[in-house]
């Protein structure tokens, strides 16, 4: 009877959690599908420090206006002839699409990717800059270099400095956001990319200006020891050097 009565308490605090992160996940999941187009199916996009899940839709105010946008990250598929008509490589297309005030705007970022399985997505939000709206970062493998775990990594914003700067493409290792979007100096908004040898467990990572993966920036001795000691407590698994 004691045990009995065990049971039915756990199963009373179970049931109640695993009925809500069902109904949360299935309400995500509708949302996304309601404002898919026709091509599009919604992703799951990931965490890239724990891994964890997130969801299909990311929450965020992009506007500053006090309402959370609704970010989705949808696939495409491309046909088969289209593909043979364009004499294409990329087998379907990423786009990250942005609901405003219950109506749609399609392709903030869009990728294409090589391969026709599901992509894993790694997508956040965050204000760089004090003086800029927040922007929209995207992670994925593109799939071009089947053997390189380099990942496409993007951005976008509502804000005009943005709408007016050419598409900058980076290429960096899976880290967590708090490293690649770790900002040195507050004048200069920055994005790091890494480069790992994981079979020498051995790194490089380069830090590079929104502007432009191409250009290089002084970094103030202070910030690359804090930056290093954050680096080194997440992974001390591999030894990294800065790299211009």
């Amino acid at each position: 009877m004691k045990n009995r009565v065990i049971f039915l308490f756990l199963t009373l605090l179970i049931i109640p959690a695993w009925l809500s992160a069902g109904m949360i996940k299935g309400t995500q999941l509708e949302t996304a599908q309601k404002y898919a187009d026709k091509d599009e199916s919604p992703v799951i996009f990931f965490d890239p420090g724990s891994g964890d899940a997130k969801g299909y839709i990311l929450y965020a105010d992009l506007n500053d206006d006090g309402e959370n946008e609704l970010i989705i990250p949808y696939r495409i598929h491309k046909t088969d002839e289209a593909i043979e008509d364009n004499a294409d490589i990329y087998r379907q297309t990423l786009s990250v699409d942005v609901v405003s005030n219950g109506k749609k705007f399609r392709g903030m970022l869009e990728v294409d990717l090589a391969y026709a399985y599901s992509p894993i997505v790694y997508l956040t939000s965050l204000k760089i800059s004090g003086n800029e709206l927040p922007k929209v970062f995207l992670m994925v493998n593109d799939g071009v270099k089947k053997k390189d775990k380099k990942l496409t990594l993007m951005y976008s914003s509502y804000d005009k400095k943005d709408r007016k700067r050419e598409q900058k493409i980076f290429e960096t290792d899976k880290m967590p956001w708090e490293l690649i979007l770790y900002q040195f100096d507050p004048a200069t908004p920055t994005i790091t990319e890494f480069d790992i040898k994981y079979d020498q467990s051995y790194g490089k990572y380069y830090i590079r200006p929104l502007d432009g993966p191409d250009k290089s920036v002084r970094v103030s001795a202070d910030s690359m020891k804090k930056f290093e000691e954050q680096v080194k407590k997440t992974r001390n698994d591999i030894f990294f050097e800065y790299d211009e």
